[in-house]
């Protein structure tokens, strides 16, 4: 039996966004030949904590700069694609981003040192703005000229406390036969909040005596969250006239304290009963058909003539009469006839939008009746968190898992009947298959990923979930991990700080260390040499001695924070018993300037140059500090 332990040792942190002064001097250089092609984005990811469904947060700030070096190094960012529920801000592309050797020998493809440079970086936002509880992730996809990027985003959507949903908000009872009761039209209430739901009251205002209550509470009463109640509604009209009333709930969600459902019905003298007086309500998903029959009987004496039935104009274009009785049908006493509609959406409907037409059914020489019809087409569409498993360092014959969770992400609800992949990744079930999965995130669908290497490499894969939404009967989520062999292996081999302004500090990047021995061994020391070793730090050390056994690996996490312009490199040393592990430091550092907001964001950086005006902007790191242990038992 295979298992993975997990135990966090520290993780603290704080996050501010880095503020980058607008440039000293405007410029506009012509992109020189590329010697260098790759960037550096900061931070590499982020997480936007709790945020109500519905709302959105604070935005955070996102910087990509040249890779660390001393040649010249172009790029061109083209595009910044997010993804639902995350809000991309990125304005002006195409853009350049650069670093341009200007005076010492450190020009294009050189080795040396450069003492004066132009660096030219580009910004983007991001928001989250949950449309789902649960933790949600976006790998935010940057096109560049010399390939791709990407940032990981995180955050959780929670519900307000008191929240109220209440459908439809409107009731068209069509044409009632005068002194006949309608059929019950439902109201629902659902509690869409976290918290019990207080009703106060629900008041049926009717001055003309029309309508009724058939069923459900008035007085005060709670709905627990996630739950709902519903409300029956019927109009018996006293006359041939067209009658108006509402339906008004009130109850303490502060946003909406007070609901109305407007009342429609007009009476009729007519031989002809309807039953139901209106068509059930049609709920189905986009690109998915469902079909509501009505029944139409003669109530009178003698026979009459069903002279036609049609759609009324101005309703959906995806709604048709899928069954009919012909024209000129006779219909002798008593006698009765199906009608039935076929809605097929190829769009969802607008919110709290459910008239979808009506019918017109023409009686002898009578006034045609007017049968509405009511209903939604949802979107259904898979998620998962995450959107991309990464599982990480892996010692070559050992096993390590982690759990997806797939949901239904939008209105409609889809049911997942499994998943796949290749090893030597494998895919099992949680739970009992098919399984439905709810709408807007109401429950998961969870499945446990293992992957055993044979060989060291990385490794990639997806894992492929299959589900009924239409449009999207299969959903790939990306897998990958890095197979290590036998002995101590400190990952990535280099950590690539970009270029920032001097004297302020990046975000945290994360070293990961892995015991593939047979043996425990034991770390006794960290520290970072080299020249610049003391313009990198470690955000949090050991606290003493770690032991780390086999297949377990811990993470340790460093920042850059120069003091001086110029190219930085040093290396984090990871000493234990029987040998070393070490990772390259690189970073490049520049001069804020003090152009006028609105200037581009160019920078003539000089070592020897003048530093009046340097603006000292602080940031906190990210620290973490984590160990996750991989056994086999």
């Amino acid at each position: 039996m295979v298992v993975r332990r997990s135990r966090r040792l520290v993780s603290v942190g704080v996050v501010l966004a880095v503020a980058v002064i607008a440039s000293c001097v405007a410029l506009a250089p012509e992109l020189s030949e590329t010697t260098q092609q790759s960037v550096v984005v900061s931070p590499g990811s982020a997480s936007f904590g709790n945020v109500i469904v519905g709302s959105s947060s604070s935005p955070m700030t996102f910087t990509i700069s040249p890779a660390a070096g001393s040649g010249d190094s172009d790029d061109l960012v083209t595009s910044v694609t997010g993804c639902a529920g995350f809000t991309i801000n990125a304005p002006g592309l195409p853009a350049a981003v650069f670093r341009h050797c200007l005076s010492g020998s450190g020009g294009s493809g050189s080795t040396g040192t450069c003492t004066s440079f132009d660096v030219k970086t580009y910004s983007f936002t991001a928001t989250f703005n949950p449309i789902v509880t649960g933790s949600s992730t976006c790998n935010v996809a940057i096109g560049l000229g010399s390939g791709s990027a990407s940032v990981l985003l995180s955050g959780s959507g929670v519900l307000p406390d008191f929240v109220i949903d209440v459908k439809p908000k409107a009731i068209d009872f069509g044409d009632v036969r005068v002194a006949a009761a309608s059929s019950p039209s439902t109201v629902n209430i659902a509690n869409a909040g976290a918290k019990p739901l207080t009703i106060n009251s629900v008041t049926l205002n009717d001055p003309q005596g029309a309508f009724a209550l058939s069923s459900g509470t008035t007085t005060s009463h709670t709905i627990a969250p996630a739950t709902s109640e519903n409300l029956g509604v019927v109009c018996t009209p006293p006359t041939a006239a067209t009658f108006s009333g509402s339906l008004v709930i009130s109850s303490n969600d502060p946003q909406r304290p007070s609901e109305t459902v407007s009342l429609a019905c007009r009476g009729v003298t007519s031989n002809l009963d309807i039953t139901p007086s209106t068509f059930p309500f049609i709920s189905t998903r986009v690109f998915t058909q469902a079909t509501a029959t009505i029944s139409l009987r003669n109530v009178g004496n003698t026979a009459g003539t069903l002279s036609r039935i049609e759609l009324a104009p101005g309703g959906r274009p995806d709604l048709t009469i899928m069954a009919k009785p012909p024209d000129n049908t006779v219909l002798n006493a008593n006698q009765q006839a199906a009608v039935t509609v076929k809605f097929a959406p190829t769009q969802a409907t607008p919110p709290d939008v459910t008239a979808l037409g009506s019918l017109l059914v023409t009686f002898d020489t009578g006034t045609p009746r007017v049968v509405p019809i009511a209903g939604e087409a949802l979107l259904a569409k898979v998620a998962s968190e995450p959107m991309q498993l990464k599982l990480g360092p892996v010692c070559v014959g050992q096993t390590t898992r982690q759990s997806i969770e797939v949901y239904a992400e939008l209105e409609g609800e889809l049911t997942v009947t499994g998943a796949t992949t290749t090893p030597p990744f494998a895919v099992v079930p949680g739970q009992m298959l098919p399984k439905l999965a709810l709408p807007k995130r109401a429950n998961e669908v969870r499945f446990e990923v293992s992957v055993t290497p044979e060989t060291p490499g990385e490794l990639a894969s997806e894992i492929v979930v299959a589900s009924d939404a239409p449009m999207q009967t299969s959903y790939a989520i990306p897998a990958s991990a890095t197979a290590l062999p036998a002995g101590v292996t400190a990952l990535p081999m280099q950590l690539d700080f970009g270029a920032i302004e001097a004297h302020t500090f990046t975000p945290a990047q994360t070293v990961t260390f892995t015991n593939c021995s047979t043996q425990p061994i034991d770390i006794t020391n960290e520290r970072i040499d080299g020249e610049a070793g003391a313009e990198f730090a470690l955000t949090r050390p050991f606290a003493g001695a770690i032991t780390v056994q086999p297949a377990e690996t811990i993470e340790i996490d460093v920042q850059m924070a120069p003091d001086e312009v110029g190219g930085k490199q040093a290396t984090l040393v990871i000493e234990y018993t029987g040998g070393m592990a070490l990772v390259n430091l690189v970073g490049t550092a520049f001069l804020g300037g003090d152009g006028a907001a609105g200037d581009s964001t160019y920078y003539r950086c000089s070592a020897g140059g003048p530093d009046g005006g340097l603006p000292v902007v602080g940031v906190l790191g990210f620290v973490v500090l984590r160990r996750r242990r991989r056994a086999q038992a």
